[in-house]
């Protein structure tokens, strides 16, 4: 995996950066195997490096393609 900040000079339309292609992202949504995992990581293949490619994952998977991003609401809390 490359250092966090490797790849800040590449920009969403919205100013965000480092949304794709080091990690797979671990997500807090529940699947039927356990957890979400969604887009490529730095071994997926060409087809499977997208944002949106959504993977079910079992709870205790690890490997060293699959980290997870913090994020909080900036919005109002509800």
């Amino acid at each position: 995996a490359a250092p966090i900040k490797a790849f800040d000079d590449i920009k969403s339309p919205f100013g965000a950066v480092n949304l794709a292609g080091n990690v797979r992202e671990w997500t807090q949504s529940k699947s039927n195997r356990g957890m979400y995992a969604f887009g490529g990581g730095w071994i997926s293949s060409s087809d499977r490096l997208r944002a949106t490619r959504k993977e079910d994952l079992a709870k205790n998977m690890a490997r060293g393609d699959l980290g997870f991003r913090c994020a909080r609401s900036i919005g109002p809390q509800k």
